[in-house]
């Protein structure tokens, strides 16, 4: 049995599992690095950081869409939470382009920022209508989805290490 290793949020997650892609990235190093356990400790910390910051920004995202929605002016956006005038009207621009529904994506990443077990994560996935078809031409060019998410955005998240090898099999094979 795989030992546990608990997370900053103290779920534990299985060590040999979680840290596959990590030490495939660790093992191309070169001999001269010391400490290759202090390497995996700080690229999981790193995935698991780089998971809350994507996390933080689509939270702000539909933010910004609630408050343009009720009619507030862009300038009054930017003083209410913080970032530039021209930065929210970028955002709100984008908005055709981006699903502002949770997605596959978003609840993968609740998972790697230690916010959802993986029995959550693959029940909610569950839920999703994932497609295997790519999108249309006149599709988003930054990898948005339909609301159903597709196949694609989780093998991007396994190649991305947010998904272990058997998590990514398990939802393969739901999808086949």
């Amino acid at each position: 049995m795989a030992t546990k290793v608990p997370t900053k949020s103290g779920r534990g997650e299985s060590a040999t599992k979680r840290q596959a892609w990590v030490e495939a990235r660790i093992a191309a190093l070169p001999p001269k690095v010391a400490d290759r356990s202090a390497v995996e400790d700080a690229v999981a910390d790193a995935l698991r950081v780089r998971s809350q910051r994507e996390l933080a920004d689509v939270r702000l995202l539909r933010v910004l869409y609630r408050l343009a929605d009720e009619r507030v002016s862009q300038r009054d956006i930017a003083r209410l939470v913080d970032v530039s005038q021209p930065e929210v009207s970028r955002r709100l621009k984008r908005r055709e382009l981006r699903p502002v529904d949770r997605g596959p994506r978003e609840v993968i990443l609740e998972r790697a920022a230690g916010e959802l077990t993986e029995r959550q994560m693959l029940a909610e996935l569950g839920d999703f209508a994932l497609t295997h078809t790519r999108p249309g031409m006149d599709a988003a060019l930054d990898g948005a989805a339909t609301s159903g998410g597709s196949a694609k955005e989780v093998a991007l998240a396994y190649r991305q290490g947010l998904l272990t090898e058997d998590e990514y099999e398990q939802i393969r094979l739901a999808l086949a």
